[in-house]
């Protein structure tokens, strides 16, 4: 398929399923014999399908690539058994079948819809571009016109300013603490809005990319701190955090791998093999199981007492 269909139907939710993957919605159209319904084939698909499709996908006999093609709506499916082959092509629009082979024999054969920006001005952006930025912004236009796009911006400009503004503050007094006034608070704030304004002239989108990986490594973590640290007078002792975190981020690395090259089929098949990988919660479980095995081995061993430790550290400053 075009790059462009396969950026905005990766990480988009199944119509019908609670799923995602373009494996999975392709098993899925092999599957569902009502050509007929178009557009509309997912409506009444059952969780006895899912099963089955998501069967198809962990057994490894679905396979999604992409590449150049002649346009940015483009897709080639290929389905093969019992020693036959048939092909379709959607091109230009997306319920347009342009070709129909059978074991390389052309069936049926049509002239594709080209359309240029002019009749589909959204076509040049991906779906995530559209539901935060092109989408919003047109909307607002329509209807309060550009007065309203003024007002948008400004609110949305004087938004990311205080985000910045603490986001910094913040991050320079811990550098100035940690540094012991090596690092001044002014140097690293200024460093910070240096470094920010380079990387908001690269767009929201390269942002987005840019930025995904880290935070698909991070908010796992982020959220085992965060519950343990609601639960902490139950906590038996720090093995529970040290090995609940690092299997957390361990296995995160794998979903932030997939998301930059999402090709890697080999790691997408043993990420798959992980519970709840496909709702995108594959590190929860190997985090349960790690906390309880860590906790189980730290057993006995008294918990380090951080408040003390750091009172301490300031009373051998002084």
């Amino acid at each position: 398929m075009s790059p462009n269909i396969y950026k905005n139907g990766v990480s988009v939710g199944i119509p019908g399923t609670n799923r995602i993957g373009l494996e999975l919605a392709a098993a899925l159209g092999a599957l569902l014999d009502e050509p007929e319904r178009g557009l509309a084939i997912l409506a009444d698909v059952t969780g006895d399908i899912v099963q089955q499709a998501a069967a198809i996908v962990s057994d490894g006999r679905v396979h999604v690539a992409y590449g150049q093609t002649p346009e940015p709506l483009y897709v080639r499916a290929i389905v093969s058994g019992g020693g036959e082959e048939a092909q379709a092509v959607i091109r230009g629009d997306y319920s347009c079948v342009t070709e129909i082979l059978r074991n390389g024999a052309p069936v049926m054969q049509a002239e594709g819809r080209t359309h240029g920006t002019a009749v589909y001005p959204l076509v040049e952006y991906s779906v995530q571009e559209l539901y935060e930025t092109t989408l919003l912004s047109g909307l607002v236009g329509r209807v309060l016109g550009g007065f309203g796009k003024v007002c948008m911006g400004l609110a949305v400009s004087l938004a990311c300013l205080t985000t910045a503004i603490g986001i910094g503050s913040t991050g320079a007094s811990v550098i100035n603490e940690v540094s012991k006034g090596r690092i001044s608070y002014k140097l690293w704030m200024g460093i910070a809005c240096v470094v920010g304004a380079v990387f908001g002239s690269f767009g929201i989108q390269n942002i987005i990319n840019y930025v995904t990986p880290i935070f698909l490594i991070m908010y796992p973590i982020c959220i085992v701190l965060t519950v343990l640290g609601l639960v902490d007078k139950w906590i038996p002792n720090d093995g529970v955090y040290k090995f609940g975190v690092a299997v957390a981020g361990i296995v995160s690395v794998g979903d932030a791998i997939l998301a930059v090259a999402p090709n890697l089929d080999g790691l997408r098949k043993v990420m798959y093999m992980i519970p709840l990988s496909e709702q995108g919660f594959s590190w929860l479980i190997p985090t349960v199981i790690a906390m309880v095995i860590g906790g189980i081995v730290y057993r006995g061993k008294p918990r380090y007492n951080y408040g003390e430790t750091a009172v301490a550290t300031e009373e051998a400053a002084k």
